[in-house]
């Protein structure tokens, strides 16, 4: 673009604008106001989710294992995919998502903007795939007794790494610019040689992250409804896990927009962008959930307890302030507020048992490397000699 005079160039429109549109390169119409608003949100919620996990797996269980680390990778990539789109959006390296290429003129495509996109490309790619990471890996240490359900875990572990490192090597590949471009990101043969496969690409990738969704999804599925529990128990599992359902909503939504995108590509990637922004937050959210629930459930039934105990407290001083003669005797005594029992944080294995209080104080040890819950692997292990036996 050098050879070109700068005010030529600032007249002409990246593409042709539609019939009877004129470009608009001072004031144009632009739609990325809703991103701009959910990206700091989503940015809040992955890192609080991923805060708690670690204090939990940490502090509570004491069970820190290769799903957490994973988990930490995936928020890594995802702040900085969420922190790169913000860049976009706010002029850092560009003010162009959300406006009509037809209405950005040649000099304004930048040489910072174009290196966004295929770093945001990059960090979709690697978060997608560390997010997946996490989850299988929290399945391996859940559903370690049953044979099929293990293998299902680690072809799928294989599959995810090969699929999303051989496409973040293709487009690398494909878009940094050669010593034979001879114009560097901006020139013809790079753009050639990029565009059109690097979207080729995003497609089968949005096809393949649908799918791997509701693969990822039906593994724990598969394996509750054969457990010997209540209905409301099996429900209350299953509920946990189907969290995941809504990251596979909005993986589809994703890949039918990646389908259906056209070359205006700073305009059709806002929705884009929304689908994929919040099919990771929700990813991360959701791996965090079966863990983060030992937790919630914890502290609301030291709530209960606290609760009840008062209760208790008030009616016993209301017996004693009608009763005078009794009254001096307890005074004597002593009194004192009754003590509040302390939950034992047992997660899953706690609501799978129906959240029975235990006869002691004393809080038992949680390994969840070699048990997700006792009565849960037993049951596995039962379904799968009735099934071998048969």
């Amino acid at each position: 673009m050098d050879q070109y005079d700068p005010a030529v160039l600032a007249t002409i429109p990246v593409m042709p604008p539609p019939e009877g549109v004129l470009p608009n390169f001072e004031n144009p119409v632009s739609s990325d106001k809703p991103l701009a608003i959910l990206i700091p949100i989503y940015a809040f919620f992955i890192l609080t989710f991923t805060i708690v996990r670690v204090y939990v797996r940490a502090r509570v269980t004491h069970a820190l294992g290769i799903d957490d680390a994973l988990c930490v990778v995936a928020t890594i990539t995802a702040m900085g995919y969420c922190g790169v789109i913000y860049s976009m959006l706010h002029g850092i390296s560009g003010s162009l998502m959300g406006i009509h290429l037809y209405d950005v003129s040649v000099l304004g495509l930048t040489v910072e903007f174009m290196q966004s996109i295929l770093a945001v490309l990059e960090l979709y790619m690697a978060t997608s795939m560390f997010v997946k990471l996490t989850i299988l890996a929290l399945y391996l240490r859940l559903f370690q007794p049953v044979p099929h359900i293990n293998w299902m875990i680690r072809i799928g572990i294989v599959v995810m790494i090969l699929f999303y490192t051989s496409c973040m090597i293709a487009t690398l590949a494909l878009c940094l610019p050669r010593a034979s471009d001879g114009g560097g990101w901006l020139s013809a043969p790079q753009r050639a040689r990029c565009d059109t496969p690097q979207i080729n690409i995003g497609k089968l990738q949005s096809v393949f992250n649908a799918v791997s969704d509701i693969y990822v999804l039906l593994i724990p599925l598969l394996s509750v409804p054969g457990l010997r529990l209540s209905p409301r128990r099996k429900l209350g599992v299953i509920a946990i896990f189907f969290t995941g359902s809504i990251a596979c909503i909005a993986s589809i939504i994703g890949a039918v927009y990646r389908l259906i995108a056209g070359s205006d590509f700073t305009w059709d990637n806002i929705p884009t962008f929304l689908a994929s922004s919040t099919e990771l937050c929700l990813g991360i959210v959701c791996s965090c959930v079966p863990v983060v629930f030992i937790l919630f459930k914890g502290g609301s039934q030291s709530l209960s307890a606290a609760w009840s105990s008062l209760k208790r407290y008030g009616r016993h001083r209301g017996e004693r302030t009608t009763d005078p003669e009794t009254q001096s005797t307890e005074d004597m005594m002593g009194d004192s507020l009754p003590k509040v029992p302390r939950a034992t944080m047992t997660g899953l294995r706690t609501f799978i048992r129906g959240g029975r209080h235990t006869t002691h104080n004393r809080t038992e040890p949680y390994n969840e490397l070699h048990s997700f819950d006792a009565d849960y692997h037993l049951q596995l292990q039962k379904i799968e000699t009735g099934r071998a036996k048969a």
